[in-house]
């Protein structure tokens, strides 16, 4: 199983430290930076649904998936709205 997560999620529904004790049980990638949120905290243009940053995650999901060596962490630097 595979968590993608990212650090500065602010949906109270799926807090950052919730999904942190479960890494050393499952694969886990950790998100940061992006784009400013545009909706709610737990709506999709936020850093909960990866805005800003969804191209480099999708893509080391598919690497995931396909069995092959993907990031742990993703890091792209804040992008403005």
């Amino acid at each position: 199983m595979l968590f993608v997560h990212h650090r500065f999620d602010g949906c109270r529904e799926t807090p950052y430290a919730g999904v942190k004790g479960f890494s050393s049980q499952f694969s886990l990638i950790m998100v940061s930076g992006g784009r400013p949120a545009a909706s709610g905290e737990c709506d999709p243009y936020s850093a909960h649904g990866f805005y800003g940053v969804e191209a480099p995650v999708v893509d080391a999901i598919m690497h995931w998936v396909r069995q092959e060596a993907y990031p742990t962490e993703i890091t792209v630097p804040a992008k403005g709205n």
